[in-house]
């Protein structure tokens, strides 16, 4: 009979913890589904923050800021081509008007039809000094060789202008990608302010997930260890 009331005691005292593990573990239950929902809405808020004010990160950095760092390389590159494309046109242009030696700007010229009517040309004044020095200059030899001269000297003129319209084009599209670089810079630089100043809210609503999340997983770890202790038989009596 005492060991039967000793195991009844037991029994009851067991079963008494068990159903007070269980409500609490049912009362915990029923608060993680709100701080689950909790912790949704904030992710929501969060999320739709971001997608609201173009906050987009990539390998933990903002676009906008890799897009500056690109854009202001690429204007740094479109500075450097500018400049060449100017200094290529104002080197023919000082020879087109006589104002150069041809040979020492001939990297500007780059012309192998230039070159050979240069080279021709060279040819036709050493015979016309040769013929000058034997014939006289009233020689009508004389006369053949300055058309000669002239004609060349004409298609040298209209090659290195046709050279100068070219580079006249590429300094025009240099500077044309120089200032539409520009001018997106400026507005990414706008955006990267405006971005800057939508950080500080979404530190805000990124704490509140944070919190939500610790809340919950505090919840649930507890949940957890009051299921565990419906099935443990802790009594020292």
């Amino acid at each position: 009979i005492a060991n039967a009331i000793i195991r009844a005691y037991l029994d009851d005292q067991a079963g008494a913890r068990t159903t007070a593990a269980r409500r609490a573990t049912d009362a915990l239950s029923g608060r993680l589904e709100e701080l689950k929902e909790r912790v949704r809405q904030a992710e929501d808020r969060s999320e739709t923050y971001k997608a609201q004010n173009n906050i987009v990160s990539a390998s933990g950095q903002l676009v906008n800021e890799q897009q500056l760092t690109e854009l202001t390389n690429q204007l740094t590159a479109a500075n450097a081509k500018a400049d060449e494309a100017k200094a290529r046109l104002d080197q023919i242009d000082t020879l087109r008007h006589g104002r150069a030696d041809a040979g020492a700007i001939a990297e500007a010229v780059q012309s192998q039809t230039v070159a050979g009517l240069r080279a021709q040309q060279a040819d036709v004044l050493r015979r016309k000094a040769e013929l000058t020095a034997r014939l006289g200059e009233r020689h009508p030899s004389i006369a053949d060789i300055n058309a000669q001269a002239n004609d060349l000297q004409q298609q040298i003129d209209r090659e290195t202008g046709r050279l100068a319209q070219a580079a006249r084009g590429d300094f025009d599209r240099a500077i044309a990608t120089r200032e539409a670089l520009r001018k997106r810079l400026d507005e990414l630089k706008l955006e990267a302010v405006t971005t800057s100043q939508a950080l500080v809210r979404l530190r805000e609503l990124e704490r509140e997930v944070e919190a939500s999340r610790a809340v919950y997983q505090s919840f649930l770890t507890r949940s957890r260890e009051t299921s565990e202790q419906e099935r443990v038989n802790t009594a020292n009596v």
